[in-house]
């Protein structure tokens, strides 16, 4: 079952995302499965190729994690995968051209309960890219036009931002949704609610995420 899932999974992955390169091709499902131990703990290797399998097959079958909990891929193409890791947790693996070559970006967003979100990106081996390739958002990028003229009582407000990260290959973008909402009481955010953006944009323009004025 799993090679013909694996061969599914390939033809599928092709044609969602276009013609693959055969000397190179590494899919995002093969970085979920392939992914050091440290990145996904819950979910040992053969797990990993067993959600493979059920999703290529159709099957709504979950998979037991190390928390006795349930695991499931949500979405499957060559170059992206969604994974819901547990009813707090999902994570998005997505792969992105920069010049000649690919990496891979990673997003894991925990629900505490507000969604909130890490990025981070890699090489195909899972190699920590250090270099910044997106500048993380401060609260002067999520206040609005008028929000610019309370900057202090909105910095007194909110000390900090939970947001959720999305990436959508097939447009390259990355939109970052502002949870704070329900992080206050109606009461409290109807306060600064009109000074704050409700989503930023980035693009990925081959070297780096850039934000969309």
């Amino acid at each position: 079952m799993r090679l013909k899932a694996q061969i599914l999974f390939l033809f599928i992955a092709m044609a969602l995302g276009g013609t693959v390169n055969l000397s190179a091709q590494v899919t995002a499902g093969d970085l979920f499965v392939n992914a050091p131990f440290n990145l996904f703990p819950l979910l040992e290797r053969n797990t990993r190729l067993d959600m493979i399998d059920y999703y290529m097959c159709g099957s709504s079958k979950q998979s037991s994690n190390r928390l006795s909990g349930q695991s499931h891929i949500t979405n499957a193409s060559t170059d992206n995968i969604e994974i819901e890791m547990s009813e707090s947790s999902c994570y998005q693996i997505s792969l992105l051209p920069m010049g000649n070559d690919t990496i891979a970006l990673l997003i894991k967003t925990v629900k505490t309960p507000i969604a909130d979100s890490e990025i981070g990106f890699y090489t195909l081996n899972w190699q920590k890219i250090n270099k910044e390739l997106i500048k993380t958002p401060t609260i002067h990028d999520w206040v609005t036009k008028d929000g610019k003229k309370h900057i202090e009582e909105i910095e007194t407000t909110l000390p900090f931002m939970l947001a959720d990260y999305k990436y959508n290959p097939a447009t390259h973008q990355l939109v970052v949704t502002n949870g704070m909402k329900e992080f206050y009481t109606q009461e409290e955010y109807d306060k600064i609610a009109s000074y704050l953006k409700p989503t930023l944009t980035y693009k990925w323009n081959g070297k780096k995420m850039t934000i969309e004025k």
